[in-house]
């Protein structure tokens, strides 16, 4: 799985946005260079309607605006149960047969 996210806000004063670092890691080079082409900048803004709906339903009308358990790998479970759910309803609203 590829990441396409925009660079995080800086919090460092003596550090430009874009300007990368000498202390950073081959993977955020790569990921500096894969962000920056026309390609994936095309892409980013379908993220809204793919990744951000499902998210957006569990927390405002699911009331998964905190998580219940601790850990990890519980946190995932609650996370997958949720959008396990979203899928289902939107099968159904959908008509589609499962």
């Amino acid at each position: 799985m590829r990441v396409i996210s925009p660079e995080p806000k800086v919090w460092c004063k003596n550090r430009r946005r874009g300007r990368p670092s000498k202390s950073e890691s081959a993977e955020i080079k790569r990921w500096r260079r894969r962000t920056a082409r026309p390609a994936t900048k095309a892409k980013y803004p379908l993220r809204g309607a793919t990744a951000e709906t499902p998210f957006g339903d569990l927390k405002q009308h699911r009331g998964l605006q905190q998580l219940p358990v601790r850990g990890a790998s519980k946190g995932l479970c609650v996370v997958l149960w949720g959008l396990l759910t979203y899928n289902l309803m939107r099968c159904f609203t959908l008509g589609v047969a499962l």
